[in-house]
């Protein structure tokens, strides 16, 4: 058996190793980046969560202190003026709510494409480095019919 033959064989299944290692390093990689970013979307709405509580307090908040006043001013609870004022504020808070709700789950949903993403480049990255190798393989198996 010709030793150049060999030498080529173990260079190529050497080669091929390695690739496909490669290929695995990029998928663990990847990997990591997807656990971020999956990380980063569970603190985004945990802090969407932190926030709409903020906006509840506030909005509690304002209504003590309507009512407070309302008192002082010896307003009653069926006051038209005092009641619209009320209902516009309450509006208001709730489309501001819904208007960071809807935010948040859009920065969330961004976040969780990028992490499907990097896992899709992973996988992508293993397929890419498996064909490669197989066309070693193959360039090898060419080369080696010259020399049987």
């Amino acid at each position: 058996m010709n030793p150049f033959l060999i030498a080529g064989v173990i260079g190529t299944f050497a080669q091929m190793q390695a690739t496909s290692a490669l290929g695995y390093e990029e998928m663990k990689r990847q990997r990591a980046i997807a656990s971020q970013q999956d990380e980063n979307a569970n603190m985004m709405r945990l802090q969407a969560i932190q926030e709409e509580n903020a906006r509840a307090d506030a909005f509690n908040r304002y209504l003590k202190l309507a009512n407070a006043k309302r008192a002082v001013n010896n307003r009653t609870t069926t006051d038209r003026s005092f009641n619209a004022l009320m209902d516009a504020q309450s509006k208001k808070s709730a489309e501001e709510n819904r208007r960071a709700i809807l935010q948040s789950l859009f920065q969330q949903a961004r976040t969780r494409f990028a992490a499907d993403d990097a896992l899709r480049a992973g996988q992508i990255a293993v397929q890419s480095r498996r064909t490669q190798s197989l066309g070693m393989l193959t360039s090898t198996f060419f080369q080696a019919k010259d020399l049987i």
